[in-house]
């Protein structure tokens, strides 16, 4: 525990953390999921049938929230049968990212191939 503590910063400026402050959630993570006057969906479940830990929350049918992950990825001239962790590295992590946030890949290398 010898790392500076990361929120020392914000008490200095603020007298309290930021998240403290009024209005202090609207633009984070937790106001945008939990907006009341929200309409479109802010949050996608990716799960694969390989994952011993990720089921579909909704069912197993199309819905609006599930998305099936790839099961099987390539990396190069291998497949890779993916379990629990890895869903960056699908196109259909891509896909959810794109669609939740208007935003193509935000600077990370494309499973797509080329």
């Amino acid at each position: 525990m010898t790392t500076p503590d990361p929120w020392a910063r914000e008490i200095e400026a603020h007298g309290k953390p930021v998240s403290e402050l009024p209005n202090a959630h609207q633009d984070s993570m937790r106001g945008v999921l939990s907006a009341a006057k929200a309409t479109n969906t802010r949050w996608r479940n990716l799960w694969r049938r390989t994952d011993y830990l990720g089921f579909p929350v909704w069912g197993y049918l199309d819905n609006p929230i599930d998305r099936r992950a790839e099961e099987v990825i390539r990396f190069d001239y291998l497949a890779e049968i993916q379990t629990h962790g890895g869903y960056p590295r699908t196109v259909a992590y891509d896909d959810a990212f794109e669609a939740l946030t208007g935003l193509r890949n935000a600077g990370r290398p494309s499973p797509r191939q080329p």
